[in-house]
């Protein structure tokens, strides 16, 4: 039986990401930024995550049936 549970496309963040993009931070100071701004983040990652599987969802309810029949 398929679970409906099932994690996909799990995606986290670390300092050495933020640093990439600000060189002269300390990792302290990476660390404090993703600390300080983790739900927003969240969030945007939720909505872009939701807007990505909308865009690939056929359209039609046909399209996934002929690909299963």
């Amino acid at each position: 039986m398929p679970s409906k549970t099932k994690r996909y496309a799990a995606v986290s963040w670390c300092a050495v990401d933020i640093q990439s993009m600000r060189p002269w931070w300390t990792i302290k100071q990476c660390n404090e930024f993703l600390d300080d701004n983790e739900d927003h983040i969240q969030v945007a990652m939720i909505e872009a995550g939701g807007d990505a599987i909308r865009e690939l969802l056929p359209t039609t309810d046909t399209e996934v049936s002929d690909a299963t029949s």
